[in-house]
């Protein structure tokens, strides 16, 4: 994933959290952390 499309995520993302439910917050938190990790190295 480059770089801009991980800030267009994050943007769209950032839109959409008071929607989302507790459960979906520590699905996706999981899942940027991966994301992270793998685009740092």
């Amino acid at each position: 994933m480059g770089k801009q499309n991980l800030l267009d995520a994050i943007d769209t993302v950032m839109e959409q959290i008071p929607h989302f439910t507790d459960s979906q917050l520590k699905k996706f938190g999981a899942a940027i952390e991966e994301e992270y990790k793998t685009w740092r190295g």
